[in-house]
């Protein structure tokens, strides 16, 4: 599911114009229109320069608050970012401006699946195939909608329906065999991902399906020769390895088996499967290796242990401030941050307990958090930036 394409740079000066020259003329103008920052933003955006991007959209949205496509853009460049809670409310306010855009409705679909709100996306996506029933990409979006919110049968009849809208789109047959796959309807899956092979045959995901399908079958050797041929066309891929290795040991080449589970985990250090039947397999073999490799597994299950318990006690947390419970609220978040330590939730548990604490009117404890939560975050959260902001014309009073 990709998002929309970004919208074409338009305007009375053309296409033709470089990027420096478009600079220099947007420099030079001390009011550069709504569209020429939207423009600019494109151009950054293409390039990569993601901050660059979202400061022009949120400028041109601040000179023109109706101009439906930044909107649509930074929600976009947010997205792109993995920044889901942030680009929803802007593709929200694109949709407000824009009720029958399809390209709104769907930028907010793929962010509320994203954002495991596979309902909303369903209703969105929805919408979008009703301005267009023959747009096979709206009926793909909907069945991968489908799909998360565990639909198969219904995601397999919107695949089904891509499919016979563009015969020769390798997605739709893809994701038709993914669904046949799940559904356990082996024989059909494989003709449909052979379909798909054939339309797309650099694709490692097809062939690494094809591979699972064949797996189901009991074709051992023609798994291995497809899971070989998607690893060749994705070295990063660790499952493939992973599988590759799974085959292997079930046929009773131990050596060759460890060294792809190896290769696996060279990829994906976190690869808990690999790392299980690495010190299975070198227990006998090699016990001093195969102690390094329990040391690994060990300490992985214990980081997922405590990334979910914070986690949920972070979710216990929120729920309490939503019944005006704060100080319990604020209990439970200083706990999750004491179970967490390190873990990839810190910077939200830090905003949370912020943000909690600045509207209880402890403005000292909420500022404190509030800037442990951008120091520890890479990329700026306008949630974060706002409250601190508030704090200081609070403060100021």
């Amino acid at each position: 599911m990709r998002m929309p394409n970004q919208g074409s740079v338009v305007g009375a000066r053309g296409r033709s114009l470089t990027v420096a020259v478009l600079c220099s003329v947007l420099l030079a103008q001390p009011n550069p229109s709504a569209r020429e920052q939207n423009n600019l933003g494109i151009e950054r955006a293409r390039q990569g320069k993601n901050a660059e991007a979202e400061k022009l959209f949120r400028e041109a949205i601040r000179i023109d608050p109706a101009f439906t496509q930044a909107y649509l853009n930074l929600a976009q460049t947010l997205a792109a970012q993995g920044r889901f809670p942030e680009a929803e409310p802007v593709a929200q306010d694109a949709v407000r401006l824009a009720p029958a855009q399809a390209s709104a409705l769907t930028t907010l679909a793929m962010i509320q699946v994203r954002l495991g709100r596979s309902g909303e996306a369903i209703t969105n996506f929805r919408k979008v195939i009703a301005l267009d029933q023959k747009s096979s990409e709206a009926h793909l979006n909907l069945g991968i909608a489908m799909a998360d919110g565990l639909d198969m049968e219904g995601a397999l009849g919107e695949f089904t329906e891509a499919s016979r809208l563009a015969p020769k789109s390798p997605a739709a047959l893809l994701n038709r065999g993914r669904a046949l796959y799940d559904l356990r309807r082996y024989e059909e899956a494989r003709a449909a991902l052979e379909s798909a092979a054939a339309l797309s045959p650099g694709s490692a995901a097809i062939f690494y399906r094809l591979a699972m399908v064949e797996k189901q079958l009991d074709h051992p050797a023609r798994s291995l020769e497809l899971l070989r041929k998607a690893a060749a066309l994705d070295p990063k891929n660790a499952d493939a390895q992973y599988q590759i290795g799974q085959n292997l040991a079930k046929s009773g080449q131990a050596a060759e088996a460890i060294a792809h589970w190896k290769k696996a985990v060279e990829i994906n250090p976190e690869h808990g499967e690999a790392l299980y039947n690495l010190l299975r397999a070198l227990h006998s073999s090699d016990p001093e290796e195969a102690k390094v490799y329990q040391e690994r597994f060990t300490t992985l299950q214990q980081k997922r242990r405590i990334s979910d318990r914070a986690e949920t006690l972070s979710n216990f947390a929120l729920a309490s401030a939503a019944a005006q419970d704060t100080p319990h609220a604020i209990e439970q978040l200083t706990e999750a941050l004491e179970v967490c330590g390190d873990c990839p939730s810190l910077a939200e548990l830090h905003k949370n307990l912020g943000l909690i604490y600045a509207r209880s009117g402890d403005l000292e404890n909420g500022e404190r958090e509030l800037r442990l939560a951008a120091s520890v975050k890479r990329a700026e959260d306008p949630d974060v930036r706002r409250a601190l902001e508030m704090i200081g014309r609070l403060r100021a009073r």
